[in-house]
Formats: C-alpha cells, sequence, structure tokens
C-alpha cells in the first residue's frame, strides 16, 4: 500500500511539476524572443533604407560627411540612441561595415575608430554557424571614463548593402544583469534555477544556477534526447526541464533538486505509514477478540449437531436467539425435515422418485444462509448509508438463495428460471468482467413453460469456469438458445472457450452414468439425473479442444401453472 501511494505521489508531483516548469520555460522563452528581437528594428532600418546605409558606409570609410550627410548621420545617432535609452535591458548597439574596418559606429560615441575604441575585444571569438547570420556570446564590455565594466550577451548579425558581395554588422549588447533578473520571476520555484544557453555557453542564468558550475555539463545535457529528464551532479539528483526557443536557438534549462521537491510529500507518507501500523495493531486485537468470541459460538452449534447425532428428540432453541442460534435452529430444522423423510421412505415406497428430486435439489440449495444473508445486506445498506456494489451483490444473491429455498414449488416457468440464471451471470460478471461474454436466443412464447428449477445455471457455472477461465483465446462467448419444437422444449448452450480432449469429455460422459454423486461434476450429474428421474431425458455433450462445448437437453413442453396457495 505504501509502494502504491509513494509511486502515485511520485508520479503526480513529477507531472505536476513537469507542466509548471514547461509553462514557465515558455514564458521565459517568448520575453527572451521579444528582447532579442530589438536587433530586427535596427536591421529593417538599414535594409530599407539604402541612403542611410550608404551614408553611414560613407562616414565610416572617411570620416568626414558634409551638411546633407551630417543631417542624415544625427537622424542615425538620435534613432539608435533612443533604442538605448528608452530600454533598460539594451547596453549599446555597434554598426560595421566590412570594407571599413578602421571606424565603427556606437549607439553611445558615434562614430569612434576601432584602434583606440575601449571595446576593442568587441568581435574576438565571434563565429557564424555555417548557413547562418547570427551569432550569440556572453562577454564583459571594459569600463569607459565613469561608465562601469558591464557583462553582455551580444547578439550579432550581418547585414548586405545594395552593392554586390558588401556586408556589414549590426552588434546588439544586451544587459546581462536584466536577462539575469528575468529568470528570477515569481513563477519559479524557490529550489529551482533557470540557464540559457548557446552553442555550448551559458548566455545568462538566475542566481540559484550558475553558469560555473553548469556550463561544464551542457554538452552532456544535449545527449539527452528528452525535454524532460533527470541529472546527478556532484551527489544531488536534480529534475531538468528543456525548452528550445526561436530563431536564435537559445536552449533554456530548469533545474530543480529532488530532494527538496520531494521532502514534503515523503513526510506524508511516512505519517499516513504511521497511522496504518496503529490501525493494522487495533484490528488485530478486535480481530482476535471477534475471532474468540465466533469461535465460542461456533463451538455451541457443533454441541448441538453432536447431540443430534445421538439423540432422537432434538431440544428447540429458545426464541430470543442471535444469528448463530438462527443458524442453529435451521439446522435443527433440516435435521427435523430429514428425519421426516427417512420416516416417509420407509413407509411409502412411492414417495421414492420425490425424495430422491428433493435430496438432489438440496446439494444445490443452501437453504439456512438466504435470511443470514438478508440480514448482512440490510446491515451493509445501514453502515455505508446507502445502496452500493456490495449491497447489489448481497441483494443478488439473496435473490439467487431464494428462488432455491423452497423444494415443495420445484417446477417454476422458464422466465423465473432464466431471470435466475441471469442473476448469478451478474454476479460473476463482477469478478470476471472481461473473460465472457452472454448471448441470450429465445422467443417470449417459451417464457412461459414449466421447467426444473435451477436447470440452466449449473451449465453456465460450468461453461465459464472450465470454458472461458481455462481459454488461453481471449473472451469466451457463451451463447444460450431455447426453442420449442415438436412438443419439446429444446436447450443448448455452446461456449468458444478451452473445450475438451477426447479422454476428458469421456470421463464426463462416464461420471454421468454413476449411481452416486461424484467429487467433481456434480452439477451435470444432478441436472442429468433430474432429468432422467422428471423427464426420461438426458444431457447431450460435445466438444473439441480450443474450440469449446456443447450441452443440450430437452424436456416436454407443458405450460406452468402456478401453486394455488393454500
Amino acid at each position: 500500500m505504501g509502494s502504491v501511494l509513494a509511486l502515485f505521489i511520485y508520479s503526480n508531483v513529477t507531472e505536476e511539476l513537469r507542466k509548471s516548469n514547461a509553462g514557465t520555460l515558455s514564458q521565459i522563452a517568448a520575453s527572451g524572443d521579444i528582447i532579442l528581437g530589438e536587433l530586427d528594428s535596427t536591421f529593417l532600418t538599414l535594409a530599407t533604407n539604402s541612403e542611410l546605409t550608404f551614408l553611414l558606409a560613407d562616414v565610416l570609410k572617411t570620416g568626414t560627411t558634409s551638411y546633407y550627410d551630417a543631417l542624415l548621420y544625427r537622424t542615425m545617432k538620435a534613432f539608435l540612441y533612443s533604442q538605448t535609452n528608452s530600454r533598460d535591458y539594451i547596453h549599446s548597439i555597434y554598426i560595421s561595415i566590412d570594407d571599413c574596418g578602421q571606424r565603427i559606429f556606437s549607439s553611445l560615441d558615434g562614430v569612434a575608430e576601432t584602434a583606440s575604441f575601449y571595446d576593442a575585444a568587441w568581435m574576438d571569438g565571434v563565429e557564424f554557424p555555417e548557413g547562418s547570420s547570427l551569432a550569440l556570446r556572453s562577454r564583459s564590455i571594459p569600463a569607459s571614463g565613469s561608465t562601469p565594466a558591464t557583462q553582455v550577451v551580444s547578439i550579432y548579425r550581418k547585414f548586405s548593402l545594395d552593392t554586390p558581395g558588401r556586408t556589414g554588422t549590426i552588434v546588439l549588447n544586451l544587459n546581462k544583469r536584466y536577462l539575469d533578473n528575468m529568470l528570477r520571476s515569481p513563477g519559479v520555484r524557490g529550489s529551482s534555477g533557470i540557464l540559457a544557453e548557446y552553442g555550448g555557453e551559458a548566455l545568462f542564468e538566475s542566481a540559484s544556477a550558475t553558469a560555473q558550475r553548469w556550463e561544464p555539463h551542457l554538452a552532456a545535457l544535449e545527449q539527452y534526447g528528452e525535454s524532460f529528464f533527470d541529472y546527478s551532479l556532484e551527489g544531488e539528483k536534480y529534475i531538468i526541464s528543456r525548452s528550445y526557443a526561436g530563431q536564435y536557438g537559445i536552449c533554456y534549462y530548469m533545474f530543480t533538486k529532488a530532494d527538496e521537491l520531494y521532502t514534503v510529500p515523503y513526510t506524508i507518507i511516512r505519517l499516513i505509514a504511521a497511522c496504518a501500523l496503529v490501525l493494522v495493531a487495533l484490528s488485530s486485537l478486535v480481530l482476535l477478540y471477534l475471532s474468540r468470541r465466533q469461535y465460542a459460538r461456533l463451538d455451541h452449534i457443533i454441541g448441538i449437531l453432536r447431540e443430534e447425532s445421538d439423540k432422537q428428540q432434538v431440544p428447540m432453541p429458545a426464541k430470543n436467539y442471535d444469528e448463530f442460534e438462527y443458524i442453529a435452529r435451521r439446522i435443527q430444522d433440516n435435521y427435523l425435515l430429514q428425519k421426516y423423510f427417512e420416516t416417509e421412505l420407509s413407509e411409502k415406497a412411492y414417495k421414492q422418485k420425490y425424495t430422491e428430486l428433493t435430496a438432489l435439489q438440496a446439494q444445490i440449495n443452501p437453504h439456512m444462509l438466504y435470511n443470514t444473508l438478508e440480514t448482512i445486506r440490510w446491515k451493509s445498506y445501514a453502515l455505508t448509508d446507502g445502496y452500493n456494489e456490495v449491497v447489489m451483490m448481497l441483494e443478488t444473491l439473496s435473490a439467487l438463495l431464494k428462488y432455491s429455498l423452497n423444494p415443495a414449488a420445484s417446477m417454476v416457468s422458464l422466465g423465473e428460471e432464466i431471470d435466475n440464471t441471469v442473476n448469478y451471470i451478474r454476479l460473476v460478471k463482477l469478478r470476471y468482467p472481461e473473460q465472457f461474454q452472454i448471448v441470450w436466443q429465445y422467443s417470449e412464447d417459451v417464457m412461459d413453460y414449466a421447467t426444473m428449477r435451477l436447470i440452466l445455471q449449473p451449465v453456465i457455472e460450468n461453461a465459464i469456469h472450465h470454458g472461458a477461465r481455462q481459454s488461453t483465446g481471449g473472451t469466451t462467448y457463451i451463447k444460450i438458445r431455447i426453442s420449442r419444437f415438436r412438443g419439446m422444449i429444446k436447450v443448448r448452450i455452446l461456449n468458444t472457450g478451452a473445450g475438451m480432449t477426447p479422454p476428458q469429455l469421456a470421463q464426463v460422459r462416464s461420471t454421468l452414468e454413476l449411481d452416486f454423486a461424484p467429487a467433481k461434476g456434480m452439477g451435470l450429474f444432478n441436472i442429468n439425473k433430474r432429468l432422467q428421474l422428471q423427464y426420461g431425458t438426458q444431457l447431450s455433450i460435445r466438444s473439441r479442444p480450443a474450440h469449446g462445448t456443447v450441452v443440450a437437453f430437452s424436456f416436454p413442453a407443458q405450460r406452468y401453472e402456478p401453486p394455488q396457495p393454500d
């Protein structure tokens, strides 16, 4: 029980974590794409304004401008300056033309000589992936004047001028501290950390996921094909979520410590286990007490049975008695009934047939259990405050017992016999819901014909337990066909179950010919013997291994007449 509960909690907590982390990473990736997309506005300005692009190229190449060029130059500088100052996450923007390597345009300083530019290493180590005009790297911009050194994430994008073969580069420098703060969102668990990487290099991260710790393991993490997986680092187990975002190819990782995640669920499991042990101990004590009490009552019943076997006259129990005394009384009643039949058999030979039928019927009919089951059913109904599956089972079983409790009215209508068999099938279906299917075939005009009690149920039981349950071929179909033909009611019960080998079939047929009830196969023996005594007919059984079994019998078609009340 504890293992099942632990597995349930683990799977549910893990699934909730996966959904939560996936949603958080999706939001962060969307925010990251918006920030990284700031490069697109500058790119579009240069791509759609060839005059401004050629002006910038001319200024970077010559270092001098005309009056008209100066106006365009100031427009460009104002545009880039507004981009930088209106967005806290943009540190600066650089523009360079490949054949104008002596100068670079900066949103902070305007045109600067590359030889004396304070960020001299702005292009060092930059490699564009094959077939791509984008590159990213995390780096540091040196201090300049009163501006301290700044950690940035630089995005490099190539662009083309109208002149064939002439290209340039736009560099968007993003403030790394701002990007790190973006990952400290309220939606992130306290035990989690987030890191964004590109090409095996950590770009920015939350405080609890330092690049120094995770960057050496990024290549190993790439080997995992799943977006949600476990990973061990420095003896600690982490649950990792991963998401790839946008056109920039940035991969976002979220790391959660497994120990911190499952602390509360495991504490709950331990408390439940402790409570379960206490309940087991208390239950054992209660069961011990009840067992001793019931044993004393059963011992009393056994004593009564011993007295019955030694005495001709049995003392009647007191009028006020509990359920065990009730059972004892029923046993005494059966004993008296048995004595009565013995006396009748010794005096009147013509009652032999009736006595044998009643004795065979009594093997199936557990008389003394019906009222006890009714009591249990109402107790279950009261204890559970309503109708439930257990009450339904007891109600159905009570109906089965009640149907077979009146040996004096051994003849019933086929409709009643079918209803009783349906009740039995309903009970068995609760235990074996998928192993068999029942198919009924009969017309309504046969419902009013008379038959013996319990003529169908034992055959159906045999088909289920020896046909369906022993079959290895999937669902077994049990087909019950009832028809009237030439003054006879014909019953044919077919099952597609395991079937019988010729030796097994021969053994079953020989059992039907015995003069006494066998240890096994009593149901079919009982039906066959009652058919012989009542109608002079008998069972017909045919079977093939792996194909199924057919049991057939017939009896005269006589209209059922309900017994008249006394």
